[in-house]
C-alpha cells in the first residue's frame, strides 16, 4: 500500500474518494495494461490532468508497478469514448502500428462524419461496432441505424478512406486480428513495424 497525500483525496457527491489522477496512477500500477488503459483513458476524458499524473508517478519512482504505470500513462488518450475503443487501440499498438489519431473528423459530399480512430497519411480508419449502437441507441429501429451506417460508410469510402470495422468477435483470434491490423500499413512501412505483445500479457 502507498499512503495517500491530502491532495490525493477529493469529495465527490459528498463522499471522499481518490482524485482522478491518483486513481489513474493506482490502477495503472496494479492492474493489467488492458484494464489500466481503459481506466486511464476514461480519467483523462473526465478531466484528469495528464501532467499532474506524470508528476505523481515521478514521486513514486522505484515502487512496485511504477514502470508499467509509466507505460500506460504514455499510451493514455482522453479521446477514446468507450472501453472498446481503448481496447481496440491497445491491440493496434500491440500489433506494432503507430498510435492512431482518435475521433477523426471527415468531410464528405454527404456531410461530416467522425470515425473512432485512424491514420490520416494512410487514409485508413478503424471503427469498433458494438451492439449498443444497434440496440440501445437505435430507438427501436435498428434497420434505420443500419442504413445510416451504410450511407456513412459509402460516403467515407467515396472520399478516399479505407475502413476496417471490428466487433468483439474479432478479438477472439488475436494472432489473426494483429495480422489484419499490420496489413493496414502501407507495404513500404510494414516491414518496419515492431509488435509489442507484452502490452496484452501483464
Amino acid at each position: 500500500m502507498v499512503a495517500l497525500e491530502p491532495h490525493d483525496v477529493v469529495r465527490h457527491r459528498g463522499v471522499l474518494v481518490t482524485s482522478l489522477e491518483r486513481t489513474m496512477l493506482d490502477v495503472a500500477r496494479t492492474e493489467p495494461v488492458t484494464d489500466a488503459l481503459v481506466v486511464a483513458d476514461a480519467c483523462l476524458r473526465h478531466g484528469a490532468d495528464g501532467d499532474a499524473v506524470r508528476e505523481l508517478a515521478a514521486g513514486h519512482r522505484g515502487r512496485r508497478g511504477i514502470a508499467r504505470a509509466r507505460e500506460v500513462l504514455g499510451l493514455a488518450d482522453g479521446g477514446a469514448e468507450s472501453p472498446w475503443e481503448s481496447f481496440t487501440r491497445l491491440h493496434v499498438l500491440a500489433a506494432g502500428l503507430p498510435g492512431p489519431r482518435l475521433q477523426i473528423e471527415v468531410s464528405t459530399s454527404r456531410g461530416n462524419y467522425r470515425a473512432d480512430m485512424g491514420w490520416d497519411a494512410w487514409r485508413q480508419l478503424i471503427e469498433f461496432d458494438g451492439k449498443v449502437k444497434y440496440r440501445e441507441l437505435a430507438n427501436g429501429d435498428p434497420d434505420a441505424v443500419l442504413m445510416a451506417e451504410k450511407r456513412r460508410q459509402d460516403a467515407l469510402v467515396e472520399s478516399g478512406w479505407k475502413i476496417l470495422r471490428l466487433t468483439s468477435a474479432d478479438f477472439r483470434d488475436v494472432e489473426g486480428l494483429h495480422h489484419r491490423l499490420r496489413a493496414l500499413a502501407p507495404t513500404a512501412e510494414r516491414a518496419g513495424l515492431t509488435p509489442r505483445p507484452h502490452l496484452l500479457l501483464r
